[in-house]
């Protein structure tokens, strides 16, 4: 394992999952109120807008966390039971938390039939319809790593490497960003929608010391580079090249990597990470699988007219409770053995004021990447 604890990923994990669950407040919001297509309602539609496209880095982060801990943390290779405890207490409750949620949509259906449930089984889990579909990108990787491990590291540049698979990743984005992707093939499952936070997380992990010489050498630039990501985004939407919202995008790719150095160089800066942002962090499996059904019960609870107090109002609580509810989820249910199999095991913390050498704590042997 590696000797310290990478204070910074807390702070980029707590971010993107906060992302994440504000992207779908929003989403939520539209549901409710309905104000997508309602022209008075235009100027707020454009705002919410903004903040969904520009919180789009949630999930390619998570992409990017996920390889950068596995890289920094096995130096030459992984250790014995290494999938055994992933399969356990990742791919189990992906496929626990994916039948629950195709339950959920069978029973929103005004008539339950078993072969509703289990299409439905299939559009989340071989289509990727479920929100919890990184997990199965994050297995992909967990073998890739051992072959660019074997096959690929001081074999050949590791600029080369990179920015082939960039290109790689560019070029798959941009087949299926103009041409319309067959519903039946679940493009983004593949890693190849995501090679390029891969490979990055791979090296930059990998040598964490280099990687943060090199993020204060050229600090101008990763301090400025996301405000000029960013406008590419958004003219990309506005200029109607590509106006749907979501991760795939291509422009997503070079805005979340910028936004990676960004917030990563914010962390080297800051003496302490902000301890809500660890808390997320700590929870972030959970707050990912779960937020969407707590928020479920926000849209049921509040009323459907609309007015700013209550769109805002929405917004904070279904906010609130996308990461709370989870969190105190996780908490009850890892009091139990079995908890961890339904819901993953609760991350490590930090300790903010002193960075620990953590070589023989128990609780970061238990815990999960």
């Amino acid at each position: 394992m590696s000797k310290h604890i990478v204070k910074e990923i807390f702070l980029l994990r707590g971010l993107a999952c906060l992302a994440v669950v504000i992207i779908h407040s929003i989403n939520s919001v539209f549901a409710n109120y309905g104000i997508r297509k309602v022209p008075e309602y235009m100027e707020i539609n454009n705002i919410l807008f903004v903040i969904q496209i520009l919180l789009m880095f949630g999930t390619p982060m998570f992409v990017f966390i996920s390889e950068f801990i596995l890289a920094n943390s096995y130096k030459n290779k992984v250790p014995k039971g290494f999938f055994v405890k992933r399969f356990k207490y990742i791919l189990i409750p992906y496929l626990i938390i994916g039948i629950l949620s195709s339950l959920i949509v069978t029973l929103q259906n005004k008539t339950f039939s078993i072969e509703f449930f289990l299409t439905t089984l299939y559009q989340q889990f071989i289509l990727g319809y479920f929100h919890g579909y990184f997990v199965i990108i994050i297995f992909q990787f967990y073998f890739l790593h051992i072959l660019f491990k074997k096959y690929v590291e001081g074999r050949f540049s590791t600029k080369v490497v990179i920015a082939f698979s960039i290109l790689v990743n560019f070029s798959y984005l941009t087949y299926f960003n103009f041409i319309e992707p067959s519903p039946k093939f679940p493009f983004h499952l593949l890693f190849f929608a995501w090679i390029g936070y891969f490979t990055l997380a791979f090296y930059c992990g990998g040598n964490l010391d280099r990687f943060k010489i090199e993020l204060n050498k050229y600090k101008g630039l990763v301090l400025s580079s996301p405000a000029f990501t960013s406008l590419i985004v958004l003219i990309l939407c506005y200029s109607g090249s590509l106006t749907y919202i979501q991760s795939k995008r291509i422009d997503i790719i070079f805005y979340t990597i910028t936004l990676a150095f960004f917030f990563f160089y914010i962390g080297m800066k800051l003496k302490e990470i902000p301890n809500f942002l660890v808390k997320i962090s700590q929870y972030s499996f959970g707050i990912y699988l779960l937020h969407p059904f707590f928020q479920l019960i926000i849209e049921k609870l509040f009323t459907n007219n609309y007015s700013i107090t209550n769109l805002v109002s929405y917004i904070l609580v279904a906010t609130f409770i996308g990461i709370f509810g989870p969190i105190v989820c996780t908490i009850l249910l890892n009091k139990y053995e079995f908890g961890s199999y339904i819901i993953g095991k609760i991350g490590i913390g930090i300790n903010n004021k002193k960075l620990r050498n953590i070589s023989n704590n128990t609780e970061l042997k238990k815990s999960i990447i």
